[in-house]
């Protein structure tokens, strides 16, 4: 703390912090969001008593003075030596998320820092810094920017401050100038993919992360386009009929209120472009830019959303997150808040050495950003090679082990796309791409097979011109050399040409439809689904994962008792057949018992519930409902962070002839409320395990705005009973897989899983996998 500790101890700031405290464990004191230390101590206790009982636990009973004046000695401790703190007081450890909100209103302050030298930084966060005339040079050479935010979070977590201040080796010369910049480029558009493009709104950022690939002064130093530059790009992409996302990004791009405007008013007019993405990373470190001026920016978001869903297009919102110490309550309140009136929050996480390369931080990362509703969406590994970012590097087979650890223990609702972004554009390992060998010349270097191929980017570049090395394969696919560690010699899967070859598909339409309909029909069938012998207390109730039951609206008293003993469990499905009756008066009485399950359910104890409704009536008699019944819908959840209770919608789909306008129309609205719908589909041979196939039902999913969740490529019984040909190969997986990432959006991307007695495992992804043809693939 950077004032001495006595003289800023006064009564009436103890009075402060002490109401700060009270409010904050009233609120916000649970075991979700404090840990178990702290939130396991509270459990019991009244919301009002929460902070007597901390007192007491800490040996200050009665005497909040002595408590702060101790968490304050403790911090204080720490950061003269330069270290993170993390405080313990009599064994009990005090969460970061609590100790932020202590720090605010201890010292207050919303500022932006710009440290031009190590002096600036040593007097802005309070560190010392062992080498100041290197950290200067550092700071000469990558710019340094902070907010009061990110000071008080690095004050007390290693974590945060790995990620903004700057350290010596940065110096480190390893790495690219740029790992990439589009393929097309023409002002403030980028496009690396034929159906969507990137606004760089504004080149500024509030705040400055040293493993950014726009880290070098040069890029920080860029000039904002102008709204006539903005209007410019909107004709491009007005022109352009194949493009139907945008993001839009920078820099920071809601600092240029001005740019945005030209860019949201503009880009409404195009039919052809129905996803406005925004991406930004102040929810993380500045969160006051949409606090301020009384949440101004959070009022224009959501009414440049209402103009989007009157033109029949939605506005989704982009962040990334590394750490569970850089989620506060005002990240978590503001991604509740916009995902509650219908704008979705997705989240990217950069893999990083020393930060999050661990499976367990992941999954505390996700559990606290899914608690407020957002999507997990990507986690991108490794982090891009660039320049004074080696320190960040780790090798692609520990993300592999922290993704197997998350399936394992968090919800398939909170699993992310294992993604790299390659020169060429992004792949996902293991089924639109894999480490093929490693160079001979360039030892630090691998090649990676990517789904892309010369005509795919046709339209963008002069292809006999690419920027990167790469070779092109018999199967037409484009292999690129980029600067990777696998880590495991065992992920080089060698050279493979997949098979392309049409599918099977021999049946006459009549036939099809019919055994279509067969098969939709155990979507919804009184037996799970995804039924693993482990049955639950009573009939109608299955053990599907360690955090997930299935089970009928036939309640039993005998579910509250298993819930309450089993504390991993916060996904329930509740399975809701058809029950012949085609009117609303059925659909009330649904809504009922459906109600009277969520309410009985949720009330078991304080942790976090999600409600996931596979209801046949609504996939498949959406002009039954009404305006009414999609606010009942939303009526059910609750959309508070501390103990929330969240709504989603699971469909099943096995062709994309199945998906009417009906069907797409009320989805859109659900999800407007804040009750995300999503969508899986199984794999059946002869049936639909045709690339093209799962390339239109994920583009028709994406216009009702359903999440496309899982394709099971085998494992389920129905896939035993009904396939033709028998189970489907992993060559078509592979090429249904890169199919799909080449033509369409990332937002669009399923994953691939394979069901199991213990849960979904993902396809590619068991220790030793193989191809079980190595024929030569280079031409």
């Amino acid at each position: 703390m950077k004032q001495d500790l006595n003289t800023r101890f006064l009564p009436e700031k103890t009075d402060r912090l002490t109401k700060a405290a009270k409010q904050f464990l009233s609120d916000y004191g649970v075991i979700s969001l404090l840990g178990e230390s702290l939130g396991g101590l509270l459990a019991n206790a009244a919301p009002e008593e929460r902070f007597d009982v901390l007192l007491s636990a800490c040996g200050f009973e009665n005497d909040p003075s002595g408590f702060f004046r101790a968490v304050r000695q403790w911090i204080h401790d720490r950061s003269v030596k330069g270290e993170p703190a993390s405080v313990k007081l009599n064994n009990i450890k005090l969460p970061n998320l609590f100790l932020y909100h202590l720090l605010e209103v201890d010292d207050p302050g919303q500022s932006l820092v710009n440290a031009k030298s190590s002096a600036r930084l040593a007097q802005a966060t309070g560190f010392p810094f062992r080498d100041p005339k290197s950290i200067g040079k550092v700071i000469d050479k990558y710019p340094v920017r902070l907010s009061s935010h990110v000071i008080r979070q690095s004050i007390l977590s290693k974590a945060v401050a790995a990620q903004y201040l700057p350290f010596e080796d940065e110096l480190d010369s390893n790495g690219h100038d740029m790992t990439f910049d589009g393929h097309f480029k023409q002002g403030l558009m980028e496009q690396m993919y034929r159906n969507r493009a990137i606004f760089l709104l504004d080149m500024r950022c509030p705040v400055y992360c040293r493993f950014c690939f726009r880290k070098h002064k040069s890029l920080r130093h860029e000039p904002s386009p102008s709204s006539e530059d903005v209007k410019k790009a909107v004709d491009r992409v007005r022109a352009d009929k194949a493009v139907k996302e945008i993001l839009i990004t920078g820099g920071e791009p809601l600092l240029n209120r001005k740019n945005l405007d030209a860019a949201l008013s503009g880009l409404r007019s195009v039919d052809h472009v129905k996803t406005l993405r925004i991406a930004t990373r102040s929810l993380a470190y500045y969160p006051h830019l949409f606090l301020h001026h009384d949440r101004s920016l959070v009022s224009y978001l959501l009414d440049q959303q209402e103009c989007c869903q009157k033109k029949g297009k939605r506005i989704e919102i982009g962040v990334h997150m590394v750490h569970p110490d850089e989620v506060s309550v005002q990240t978590l309140e503001l991604i509740s808040h916009l995902t509650s009136r219908g704008i979705p929050v997705y989240v990217q996480t950069p893999f990083l050495k020393e930060l999050n390369e661990s499976g367990a931080v992941l999954e505390r990362l996700f559990s606290l950003l899914r608690q407020a509703g957002a999507e997990i969406y990507y986690i991108f590994t490794p982090c891009h090679p660039i320049h004074g970012t080696q320190k960040y590097w780790s090798p692609i087979s520990l993300s592999m082990e922290a993704y197997a650890y998350l399936r394992a223990h968090t919800s398939d609702r909170a699993i992310p796309k294992l993604c790299t972004a390659t020169p060429l554009g992004k792949m996902e390992w293991h089924t639109s791409g894999w480490a093929v060998e490693r160079d001979e010349k360039a030892l630090d270097h691998i090649w990676v097979r990517t789904p892309y191929t010369r005509s795919y980017f046709k339209s963008m570049l002069d292809t006999n011109g690419f920027a990167h090395d790469i070779r092109e394969n018999n199967d037409g696919t484009l292999d690129v050399k980029c600067l990777i560690d696998v880590g495991d010699p065992t992920l080089f899967l060698g050279p493979h040409a997949i098979d392309t070859k049409e599918s099977g598909l021999d049946m006459d339409s009549g036939a099809e439809d019919k055994k279509i309909k067969e098969i939709q029909a155990r979507f919804h069938g009184p037996e799970s689904l995804l039924a693993t012998g482990i049955q639950g207390p009573c009939n109608g109730l299955d053990r599907v994962h360690a955090t997930r039951v299935e089970m009928d609206l036939s309640f039993c008293p005998e579910a509250i008792a298993y819930l309450k003993a089993n504390l991993q469990i916060s996904d329930i499905v509740l399975r809701i057949p058809d029950s012949g009756n085609r009117d609303g008066k059925e659909i009330d009485r649904q809504l009922d018992l459906i109600t009277r399950c969520i309410r009985d359910l949720s009330g078991t104890d304080d942790r976090p519930f999600y409600f996931r409704l596979r209801w046949q009536a609504f996939q498949e008699k959406p002009e039954v409902f009404t305006e009414e019944h999609i606010r009942k819908l939303a009526g059910l959840a609750d959309f508070s962070i501390s103990r929330p209770r969240r709504v989603e919608i699971e469909t099943w789909f096995l062709d994309p002839g199945q998906i009417t306008p009906l069907f797409l129309d009320l989805a859109a609205k659900t999800s407007g409320t804040g009750i995300p719908v999503y969508g899986n589909t199984v794999l059946i041979s002869g049936i639909n395990d045709d690339p093209f196939r799962v390339a239109q039902l994920a583009a028709k999913l994406r216009k009702g705005y359903v999440d496309f969740h899982h394709v099971y490529v085998s494992g389920l019984a129905v896939q035993e009973e009904y396939d033709t040909f028998g189970p489907v190969s992993q060559d078509r997986v592979l090429s249904i897989a890169s199919h799909v990432r080449k033509v369409c959006s990332g937002r669009e991307i399923p994953l691939y899983v394979i069901w199991t007695p213990s849960g979904e495992k993902d396809f590619g992804m068991e220790p030793g996998f193989c191809f079980s043809d190595k024929s030569s693939q280079t031409g």
